[in-house]
């Protein structure tokens, strides 16, 4: 195997961040808005069986990152930017973390790392 595409299950962590973010921020408003959003995008229908058992938050998790360029999601983030700042919380790398996990996890996995360092990175 000369390559994997991690790409989408990076945007569900990053996704699932955001939801976790948004509860423990108690932003109800903010939640249900991003989880319209992503729900109408219907990007989830194409990582989907047509008779999926998936429910709505799933597949919201699913499209979720689909919206991320989108006016409507800026709009949210700010306002969840804004909320963050008051409790002292870097909204960013919060969700830079879980996407840092995953990589971890492959790159670990793939014989890339030795405990937390990079093989062959350079100091």
């Amino acid at each position: 195997m000369d390559a994997v595409n991690i790409a989408p299950e990076l945007g569900i962590a990053e996704t699932r961040a955001f939801l976790r973010l948004l509860t423990m921020l108690d932003l109800p408003r903010v939640r249900d808005g991003f989880l319209e959003l992503a729900y109408g995008c219907g990007a989830w229908r194409k990582w989907l069986a047509p008779r999926s058992s998936a429910d709505d938050l799933q597949r919201c998790v699913l499209a979720g990152h689909y919206v991320y360029a989108s006016p409507a999601f800026k709009e949210l983030k700010a306002q969840v930017r804004h909320a963050c700042r008051v409790r002292g919380l870097a909204l960013d790398a919060y969700l830079r973390g879980s996407v840092e996990t995953v990589m971890e996890r492959y790159m670990h996995n793939a014989g890339m790392m030795r405990g937390r360092e990079a093989v062959g990175a350079r100091r």
